[in-house]
């Protein structure tokens, strides 16, 4: 595993690991220590939970609220920085973005935007679009560290 973040950090391709196994063997405990011994690591981890089961966005919209502080602002200055970010990035569409994601996260829509009526399908299309985007982005702002994205528990 440390040999995963080794190659990592000299390149910007994204790596993958995937660890698994049966209750109780260590998973966590590994995902600790590799933690610890991987300084130059700037770690998010979006914690999977039962009670969450039925909304499986949950993880990862929690990890985005996390991430980019949208919890210590007011819903219109979390708007507001989300927008600035769906901006940096010329393939989004913000008119379209916007809608979804304050949807999905209970914040205001803000007043010149519409409400979003394509189908569902597009709709997730758009809002994986913009939070891939919302992710990397973070990871590219942080050039000192290689950054991790951590799903724990993901079977719930």
């Amino acid at each position: 595993m440390i040999d995963v973040l080794a190659g990592a950090e000299d390149t910007s391709e994204a790596t993958l690991a995937h660890i698994y196994g049966e209750a109780g063997i260590g998973k966590s405990r590994l995902i600790l220590e590799l933690r610890n011994r991987a300084v130059k690591v700037s770690y998010y981890v979006a914690q999977c939970l039962p009670e969450h089961k039925n909304n499986a966005l949950y993880p990862i919209l929690d990890l985005l609220k996390s991430i980019h502080a949208l919890d210590r602002l007011e819903p219109t200055a979390a708007v507001e920085r989300l927008r600035e970010k769906i901006l940096e990035n010329n393939n989004l569409d913000e008119a379209k973005a916007i809608p979804i994601l304050c949807s999905w996260l209970g914040l205001p829509l803000p007043e010149n935007i519409p409400q979003l009526i394509d189908g569902p399908e597009e709709q997730k299309k758009i809002l994986f679009h913009t939070l891939i985007h919302l992710f990397t982005q973070t990871a590219r702002d942080n050039e000192d560290f290689t950054s991790v994205i951590l799903f724990e528990d993901i079977h719930w």
